[in-house]
């Protein structure tokens, strides 16, 4: 991201604000930067997810 401003193909597992995990894939993300070259966080978007199975293990 450091040489282009953005990265695409990017997998992550995320965790959603209910505790539910699931995998992102196929992600483009970027740079938010303002016209003072100020970083301001990052954007993503991405073209599919696949919930996590709830571990009924209890670990």
């Amino acid at each position: 991201m450091a040489e282009r401003g953005y990265t695409s193909g990017y997998r992550g597992l995320r965790i959603a604000e209910s505790g539910r995990r699931f995998w992102i894939e196929d992600v483009t993300m970027w740079n938010l930067v303002d016209a003072d070259g100020s970083h301001h966080g990052r954007a993503a978007v991405f073209r599919s997810w696949t919930d996590v199975p709830e571990d009924r293990t209890g670990g």
